[in-house]
């Protein structure tokens, strides 16, 4: 699997790297260019300064066709090009349809630490995505080396790639690591330090990551394609403290808890105006502690009652042998909705031990009314859980 992989160095790179590029796109606006499934080579070249004053939209085609000029007609236009930023990229579009984020290159890397310790990362997520832009920026910012493959090679092969050549540090979703690591009993002490975003970090696999990866310092970072990177929490516990509410944190963005939903005020550098972003991700305080309950799509209503489907995925997770879950809202002519679980198990004898499990984990009305044992998940190819409702 060596022959995939590819090492940036930037304690040596101060301006673009020579090297293969993915085809841009020029469309007849002289300052605007679209990136069709860039490289993580191109995505450094542009934060080192390769973008020649262009503004840029790095977009994705799974295809890998190039992309027809009129399926960006509705923003790519003489009227709008002026509004966009340096660099613009697509959310993910896990919880909908994606949306365009512009990005100044300042608040990709206003949460970069220039003297963090890990010399050499591996990059799990799509270059193009905000998560991906960080880590890129994270290396380039503390001079580190970056490892990254584009072939198909799945979490585990992935994980033990990076570790055969020596990366001390990985950032990936919670979704990725629970593939690369649950039912195995394998340790990884090399690696120093590992991130999870993009998801929620719930207990169980901030749990497992430490069992996986004994000598590594296990931290959850809080951010989104809008706000960037916003918080990070290394305690070992889910969810965090109330300490960080309320005021200035160290990159300028403030959070705030209003109705049950995360507030985030972002400080525009450029513009010295204060954006207050709706997150849309709900938390509940319990036991001293800020917890995610889930996003304001993901909760439903069962009868009189507000369910939310992580908090029955995170029970089911506790109970071992459960190797992944994903609740669904499954519509019903009595109670509006109802939960439907589809599970990853050890084994099938496990299911009645599940069952018995949610039923004294979980109030009555988020008992699902069904548990469909699945061989995997569906991910997005950002390793993130594809949600929906059930049929």
């Amino acid at each position: 699997m060596l022959d995939h992989l590819q090492v940036l160095d930037f304690s040596t790179f101060t301006r673009p790297i020579s090297g293969p590029t993915t085809p841009i796109k020029y469309l007849s606006l002289a300052d605007l260019a679209i990136y069709e499934n860039p490289t993580a080579v191109d995505v450094a070249n542009l934060l080192l300064g390769g973008a020649n004053g262009l503004k840029v939209v790095l977009s994705y085609n799974k295809t890998g066709g190039m992309l027809r000029e009129e399926e960006f007609a509705a923003f790519l236009n003489p009227e709008y090009v002026p509004q966009l930023k340096p660099i613009n990229i697509f959310t993910s579009g896990t919880t909908g349809k994606p949306k365009l984020v512009g990005l100044d290159l300042d608040r990709i890397f206003d949460s970069t630490r220039p003297d963090h310790p890990c010399d050499f990362w591996g990059l799990t997520y799509e270059p193009f995505r905000m998560a991906g832009l960080q880590v890129i920026a994270q290396a380039i910012s503390s001079r580190a080396r970056l490892a990254f493959t584009n072939s198909n090679i799945g979490p585990k092969d992935k994980v033990e790639l990076f570790e055969s050549v020596g990366v001390k540090g990985i950032s990936a979703t919670p979704s990725f690591f629970r593939l690369a690591i649950t039912g195995s009993e394998k340790q990884y002490p090399s690696i120093e330090y590992i991130t999870l975003g993009g998801e929620i970090a719930d207990q169980n696999i901030i749990d497992k990551a430490k069992f996986a990866f004994p000598s590594a310092k296990v931290t959850h970072i809080y951010a989104s394609s809008e706000a960037g990177s916003v918080f990070s929490v290394s305690d070992g516990l889910a969810g965090f403290p109330d300490t960080l509410l309320n005021k200035r944190l160290r990159n300028g963005k403030r959070i705030m808890v209003e109705d049950g939903e995360l507030i985030v005020d972002i400080v525009d550098s450029q513009e010295s105006r204060v954006t207050k972003l709706k997150t849309g991700d709900l938390v509940e305080f319990r036991e001293g502690r800020w917890r995610f309950i889930g996003r304001n799509d993901q909760i439903i209503k069962v009868g009189a009652h507000k369910v939310s489907l992580i908090e029955v995925e995170n029970c089911a997770l506790t109970m071992d042998g459960v190797e992944e879950a994903r609740a669904l809202g499954a519509p019903n002519p009595f109670l509006g909705s109802v939960v439907h679980l589809q599970v990853v198990l050890n084994g099938l004898d496990l299911l009645p031990n599940l069952e018995r499990h949610l039923r004294q984990g979980l109030p009555r009305s988020a008992v699902p009314v069904s548990i469909e044992p699945v061989s995997h998940l569906a991910l997005s190819s950002a390793y993130k859980k594809i949600r929906g409702t059930h049929e």
